[in-house]
């Protein structure tokens, strides 16, 4: 692909993460406002590793906001951007570990699981294949290591059905879940390069008839000039009978 549509979509994916970074941060602020108060006023308990994540996830996005306004998300630090942002559920799991009695096993059947799977989806906006299918595995591994990390505390949990009680401590269950995070990475990767393609084959098309217009729009009709833009080749030859009339008029 030439530079200049390389620029325009880095300019583009700027623009992606610049918004999507705004409302990131807008949730994640909010967040932080209501598990306040729920923890002030005696509704929930033990809120404290979510609200300083949620305060610190809302203060990232905004900093990568500001990275898409300036237009400096681009190669190395559009992967750590985007890697980091993958991980910000692992970091919640790590520091329930370190502060809460059930440590990493006390959120990991809970809603911050699926941010794996936004995150990845996320890294779509990228436009990178490659990018996506590392999100992926970054998303399917740290998960993986989060259970067996808590796996000590999911060991202790009691419940008289035991097909749940197969969902919620056996390995390969987790194991799965890390895998479906896997493939959605390979999901996500393929979708976006499909998508920058046709928009290259769009952006180059439209440049083609621009240019087939410049440089025939003057010495041939408008029904040669499409003719020659279907076709799309520079061997258009036809056969035909034909009568010439050479006049000189003065």
């Amino acid at each position: 692909m030439n530079t200049n549509f390389e620029e325009l979509l880095a300019q583009r994916v700027n623009r992606l993460f610049y918004d999507g970074s705004r409302y990131a941060a807008a949730l994640g602020f909010v967040s932080f406002s209501l598990l306040g108060i729920l923890q002030l006023s005696g509704v929930m308990k033990g809120m404290g590793p979510p609200i300083l994540w949620t305060l610190c996830g809302g203060l990232y996005s905004g900093f990568v906001s500001y990275l898409g306004a300036k237009g400096w998300l681009r190669g190395r630090s559009l992967y750590v951007v985007v890697l980091i942002y993958t991980s910000l559920p692992t970091a919640l799991f790590g520091l329930a570990a370190l502060t809460l009695p059930s440590g990493a096993a006390t959120y990991i059947t809970g809603p911050v699981t699926y941010l794996y799977l936004f995150m990845v989806t996320v890294s779509g906006f990228a436009f990178n294949q490659r990018l996506s299918v590392l999100a992926g595995a970054v998303a399917g591994v740290e998960y993986f290591l989060v259970y067996l990390l808590a796996s000590p505390q999911m060991s202790a949990i009691q419940t008289a059905d035991p097909l749940m009680l197969q969902d919620l401590t056996t390995p390969p269950m987790y194991f799965f879940k890390s895998m479906i995070m896997f493939f959605t990475g390979l999901v996500v990767g393929r979708l976006s390069n499909t998508l920058k393609e046709l928009i290259f084959s769009i952006v180059s098309g439209e440049r083609e008839k621009t240019a087939i217009s410049r440089l025939f729009g003057v010495f041939v009709s408008e029904e040669v000039k499409q003719k020659v833009i279907l076709e799309k080749t520079s061997n258009i030859a036809e056969r035909k009978s034909v009568a010439v009339l050479f006049s000189d008029i003065r």
